[in-house]
């Protein structure tokens, strides 16, 4: 999703016209990310994908139809068990994909919005209308209503058209970034306000609500063996990867070339200027025992999504014990990972890093669970 916003965004700054088709609903199995989105240029040429097969042609040639007549249109797709053989995929299910023709003035500042957004670790949820009126096969003439920006600090950028619908949108931003993935919402607006706006009668207003969360970033504690393939494997799945150690010689790109960034430094030192939000994971696998426990007794004083601990069940009842009498919250301590990883009989540092990397996707991809910090909390 991070590499096709930022074509769109280079696609924009070229003057390049396309259609973009989203993924904005589904159910069954279905062959694509819940985050699928596909460019289609006057050309023929595409980028990213809504899944392949005999769906991929279908969106090409929709695109092409949505830039000739400049309009947007939404399409059910329902994929037989007989049609995913066909066409190679074993998989079957129903999904709603809208399609809309971008045009880079006018779309392409809310698209550069939300990189720039990015560039700086804000939140923000994408609204779009999904006009009914504009479906495939319809002669009307193209209605362009936009498409509305909102930030988690309430900066806004664009409107839907609607100055209702903008305030329904911004009610729902913090549920929305909370989800984690889009939905399509009933907006329930009054239906004698939005005839007077010309939209038609007895239709719902959908809009397609899809945040943009900054892009995850790892702390690993302890640059080993263990947090080495940690950094390595979590890096190749869209992890930022930061390794920390107070030893020089295993903190530096020499010794791990597939991390972000090396930071040298005890751990009280390094989360008093660490960054850390509610995108950021905290995992410690350091050389022994103290330093584990120095690290989460950092960690869970500030709003990390998610902090793992090494170790065996009966290395954390003790270290629990000592946190808790020295002033620790025990509901923080309650939802720290430890032993951490998945439970699939891991042994060698390799398999222990994907057990740990498998559960910080299972984490990524689920329900959101932020941390709130306390009045004054914080990292120290």
């Amino acid at each position: 999703m991070v590499e096709i916003l930022t074509e769109i965004d280079q696609a924009c700054q070229r003057g390049e016209r396309f259609a973009l088709t989203s993924l904005v609903w589904s159910s069954g199995s279905v062959p694509m990310s819940e985050r699928a989105k596909m460019m289609v240029f006057a050309d023929g040429r595409a980028v990213g994908t809504i899944g392949g097969g005999c769906l991929e042609a279908e969106v090409v040639a929709m695109g092409l139809e949505v830039l000739e007549q400049d309009r947007p249109a939404l399409l059910a797709y329902t994929m037989t068990e007989a049609q995913a053989g066909e066409g190679g995929l074993n998989c079957g299910g129903t999904v709603r994909l809208f399609t809309e023709p971008i045009d880079p003035v006018t779309d392409g500042p809310a698209f550069a919005a939300l990189v720039a957004a990015r560039r700086v670790r804000r939140g923000c949820t994408l609204a779009v209308l999904l006009d009914h009126e504009l479906d495939r096969g319809s002669r009307a003439a193209p209605r362009r209503r936009g498409r509305l920006v909102l930030a988690e600090d309430g900066e806004r950028f664009g409107t839907l058209g609607i100055p209702e619908a903008d305030a329904a949108v911004a009610a729902r931003l913090e549920a929305t970034l909370s989800r984690g993935r889009g939905s399509v919402v009933d907006l329930g607006l009054d239906g004698a306000r939005l005839a007077a706006l010309g939209w038609p009668a007895g239709r719902p207003v959908e809009v397609f609500l899809e945040p943009f969360l900054p892009p995850p970033v790892l702390y690993v504690f302890g640059g080993g063996h263990v947090g080495g393939q940690l950094a390595r494997l979590a890096h190749h799945v869209g992890f930022r990867v930061v390794v920390c150690d107070d030893r020089p010689q295993f903190a530096n790109p020499k010794r791990h070339p597939e991390a972000d960034d090396w930071i040298v430094g005890d751990p009280e030192e390094l989360f008093a200027r660490l960054p850390v939000d509610g995108q950021t994971y905290i995992v410690a696998v350091t050389r022994g025992h103290q330093q584990d426990e120095r690290v989460v007794e950092q960690a869970i004083r500030t709003p990390a999504r998610y902090v793992g601990m090494i170790g065996s069940e009966r290395k954390k009842v003790m270290l629990w014990e000592r946190l808790t009498q020295r002033g620790a919250d025990p509901e923080r301590l309650a939802a720290v990972s430890a032993p951490v990883g998945l439970n699939i009989g891991a042994d060698t540092p390799e398999e222990i890093a994907v057990s740990i990397v498998a559960e910080l996707i299972q984490v990524r991809r689920g329900p959101r669970r932020p941390w709130r910090t306390k009045a004054g909390g914080g990292a120290p």
